[in-house]
């Protein structure tokens, strides 16, 4: 048999092309153009993954579509088995001839262990209705038997890595800002393109996990949490590390890949002991990933201090990062700031730690719309617990809230928000107006303290006694809220039933926009090519069954 390229139908080539009933000879032969290929419009069917095919498919093989003449699936693979394994259109001819089934194309053939397995890839990976699905099955079968010795001698993924390939199945994922039926594959610890794998490497999957129709989306990320199962962020014990490990092991299971531990209103002696022990660090069996600090006070309005202790509250002196360098000890693991921008000098502040990549928030304030812009045309990109501590909203001067519309804020800039949706912080119907004015910044946060995660009663936080009563967390002795117990998949959970969102927001404000709030969206809150592996599986209810960092399963819901 020839193995140079198909010519266009002529029977010398490709084991020949047989003309259909009632074709004359002087007939050319059928293209591309000719063809009646479905599009995503008119077949479901045709996924994603199929589509990356036909794009790639080679002009040469025009003929490799005009299937109708062969007599059986024989003849079809005998005339793919000479075409070059590069070509797609050897894979895609199988989506259009689905009434022959996998045994029959290989009957009387000999396929390579490549070929075979680009053949289940695209069985996978095209998983939409009517599709190539349940032939997956017996090229299986086939890889099984005929796996060990053509595997050995076959070109593959580990000419460019030895790292083994993870791939996920039966699945959907959030890409693009919606839900899409496709495969994931990981490798090092990175989502890996599919189809650079299928064709520049000639790979395979080392290792399946069958998602049973699971989401799976990028990694939650809080940028706001004081503690939790009896841990408080801002005690400074003698073993400061192990508590924040034990947090970050836990909140594995709210689907929590990646946080911001965050320091109320302290003495400086807290600070200076606390921020020097818990480094910036990955992700892993360990825990979640440390992103750095979030320092909420002690730079925040009197007037609006809520549970943050008056005695420790602070002014800007000097106007420069001094004051801050006084108060905290060091900035070296600082991620955000939240500070009150009415505050005299604060202006000033807000551009320096903006210049140093530290995010300013804007929170606990009195602050009124002209001095909000102002702080953020000087670098702030975000609002602690929008709503909360701060004026409320008035027709003739809307305060800090009034940033969501502000025609202010510089071109090219986005100011975030943080919602603490556990339906005890915020009324549903603020809810609702706060992302329906402004979706694209809405950041879900819980806020929780160190009451998360156990009963009722009496528990500290900072430098405040606090009281569990049902859902709320007070100042004992007060209707003061201070923090929240609720998860971040339960504060996803009643966004989504609260403002009438979609999934795909839900997650979104949970995972891309904190990630873009901090600035690493390249590498976390999304699931493109090239981003971490930080990955969370929910169900339809959106609770979280699986937590993976870096590819690796690192926490899942028990039977």
């Amino acid at each position: 048999m020839q193995t140079g390229r198909l010519g266009r139908g002529t029977a010398a080539q490709g084991g020949g092309v047989k003309k259909r009933k009632g074709e004359r000879g002087e007939d050319p032969p059928p293209t591309f153009t000719s063809c009646k290929l479905p599009t995503q419009q008119k077949d479901p069917g045709f996924s994603r993954t199929m589509q990356l095919l036909w794009q790639r498919r080679s002009t040469d093989m025009d003929s490799l579509w005009d299937t109708d003449g062969c007599e059986s699936g024989t003849e079809i693979f005998s005339r793919l088995s000479s075409a070059p394994l590069s070509s797609s259109g050897v894979i895609h001819v199988f989506h259009f001839n689905r009434h022959f089934r996998f045994h029959q194309l290989i009957s009387g053939s000999s396929p390579s262990h490549d070929f075979v397995i680009r053949f289940l890839s695209a069985c996978r990976a095209d998983s939409e209705p009517n599709s190539l699905l349940g032939q997956s099955s017996e090229a299986e079968r086939w890889i099984h038997l005929h796996s060990s010795a053509e595997r050995r001698n076959m070109p593959s993924n580990k000419s460019v890595s030895d790292a083994p390939i993870t791939q996920f199945v039966n699945c959907r994922i959030l890409k693009d800002h919606k839900l899409q039926r496709e495969d994931l594959w990981v490798r090092e610890g990175r989502i890996l393109n599919p189809e650079k794998l299928f064709f520049d490497e000639q790979g395979y999957a080392d290792k399946r996990v069958d998602c049973e129709g699971s989401i799976i989306a990028p990694g939650f990320i809080d940028v706001q949490i004081n503690g939790g199962y009896g841990i408080d962020f801002s005690q400074a014990s003698d073993d400061v590390t192990s508590g924040f490990s034990f947090v970050a092991k836990k909140i594995l299971e709210d689907g929590v890949t990646s946080f911001c531990p965050t320091l109320v209103t302290s003495p400086p002696a807290v600070y200076h002991k606390v921020l020097p022990q818990v480094k910036v660090h990955n992700g892993g069996p360990h825990g979640a990933g440390v992103l750095g600090f979030h320092l909420e006070g002690p730079f925040i309005s009197v007037e609006k201090k809520g549970a943050h202790p008056e005695q420790y509250l602070r002014t800007f002196r000097s106007g420069r990062i001094e004051d801050l360098i006084e108060a905290y000890g060091n900035l070296d693991n600082v991620a955000m700031v939240t500070l009150a921008p009415e505050l005299a000098s604060s202006q000033s502040v807000v551009k320096e730690l903006s210049q140093r990549g530290i995010t300013v928030s804007l929170g606990h304030s009195v602050a009124n719309l002209s001095q909000a812009e102002e702080a953020v045309k000087n670098g702030a990109s975000f609002i602690t617990h929008l709503f909360n501590a701060m004026l409320p909203f008035h027709h003739r001067d809307p305060g800090i809230v009034g940033l969501l519309t502000s025609d202010q804020i510089p071109a090219g800039r986005t100011v975030y928000y943080g919602m603490i949706a556990d339906g005890i912080h915020t009324n549903p119907a603020a809810l609702r107006i706060a992302h329906r004015a402004h979706p694209s910044g809405l950041v879900l946060v819980t806020d929780a303290i160190t009451a998360m995660g156990l009963p009722p009663g009496r528990h500290t936080l900072g430098q405040q006694v606090i009281e569990i009563q049902g859902l709320h967390a007070y100042v004992a002795g007060t209707k003061t809220l201070s923090g929240s117990i609720a998860t971040m998949d339960m504060c996803v959970r009643h966004f989504k039933q609260a403002s009438g969102c979609s999934v795909e927001q839900a997650l979104e404000a949970a995972s891309l926009h904190p990630a873009q709030l901090l600035g690493i969206s390249h590498k976390k809150g999304k699931l493109d090519y090239g981003s971490d592996a930080d990955l969370v599986l929910l169900d339809d209810a959106l609770n979280v069954t699986a937590t993976y960092i870096s590819g690796e399963e690192v926490w899942r819901k028990g039977p």
